[in-house]
């Protein structure tokens, strides 16, 4: 045995490495392995600097129908294709270059457009680009606003309390697509070849305004039910005196004035607040912008504004 031993280490070539005054035979099988084990702790490292980098992402969210593909599509080719529903969402990198010579339009980011089926809806949250979304586009059908308003508040209501946005401080563009449809669908005529007439002055900050308004008071009745519901839990619970104008359940709005403008405009989902104080998305901490839009016929300026701003 002893003999094969030697046998063995006779054949391994070996090299002097020089330290100081001195060398040290070292040989080959054995440089090869330390070379082995500097690579695998390396790695990984390697992975968590790729990781760090992840492409900053565009988020075009809203239920089924709102026009979410048409959006992402003529964003990223400049023409809107026929779309239909589907449960994968559709993801590419590229700019807004070609659409606008604004600051931050060549800056490549990575648009997502998210499934809005109401079995599929959720994953939004779960998406393992989730933690890198920087702006989010909710996409809302103008046309079906009236009777789908509780679904829209209910998935909107889950975007302002999620932990990991509501920490970002995410900005959100509420964008209220089909205009062209919408006043087709007040006009007398409904026939295909007919013109929908221009807004009359005010008429449009009338509209939104007032759709403004039924998405907040649906949100309102959401916090309004879950706290009714949080407080039946706590009926057991000592309250002391000076918590007992606060609410135990912890989505409430805190509103908070600005000195610049005087106007209510920071508010944080996320924490207690008093009992009856009413949420509006002016006074949200993250940045909630709203506009109506017609990606059909690539009426979307102010869209295209807000993905462009810091």
């Amino acid at each position: 045995m002893s003999n094969l031993v030697n046998q063995i280490l006779s054949q391994c070539p070996f090299v002097e490495i020089p330290i100081g005054q001195y060398s040290f035979p070292i040989s080959t099988p054995i440089i090869l392995a330390l070379l082995t084990i500097l690579l695998i702790i390396t790695c990984p490292c390697w992975g968590r600097k790729r990781t760090a980098k992840a492409t900053p992402t565009i988020g075009i969210i809203g239920l089924t129908g709102s026009g979410k593909t048409a959006l992402f599509y003529t964003l990223k080719e400049g023409t809107t294709p026929e779309t239909f529903m589907s449960e994968k969402e559709n993801s590419a990198i590229f700019d807004l270059s070609r659409w606008t010579k604004k600051k931050n339009s060549n800056k490549k980011y990575q648009y997502i457009d998210f499934p809005g089926a109401e079995n599929t809806r959720q994953k939004f949250f779960n998406h393992p680009d989730f933690a890198n979304i920087r702006k989010l586009i909710y996409l809302v059908d103008s046309t079906t606003f009236k009777n789908d308003v509780a679904k829209i508040g209910k998935f909107f209501y889950s975007i302002l309390t999620s932990p990991t946005l509501v920490k970002k401080k995410t900005p959100i563009m509420i964008a209220f697509n089909k205009q062209d449809l919408l006043h087709l669908k007040n006009s007398d005529d409904d026939s295909d070849d007919s013109e929908s007439e221009p807004d009359k002055p005010g008429e449009q900050n009338r509209r939104i305004t007032n759709n403004i308004v039924s998405l907040e008071k649906e949100i309102n009745k959401i916090r309004t039910d879950k706290a009714s519901v949080t407080r039946d839990l706590s009926d057991a619970v000592p309250i002391a005196d000076d918590q007992k104008k606060k609410s135990f359940f912890s989505f409430f709005s805190r509103s908070k004035s600005s000195p610049q403008s005087g106007k209510v405009d920071t508010i944080d989902c996320y924490v207690t607040s008093t009992i009856g104080e009413e949420f509006s998305l002016r006074s949200a901490e993250c940045r909630i912008d709203w506009c109506e839009c017609c990606v059909i016929h690539e009426s979307f300026e102010p869209l295209i504004d807000f993905l462009c701003s810091r």
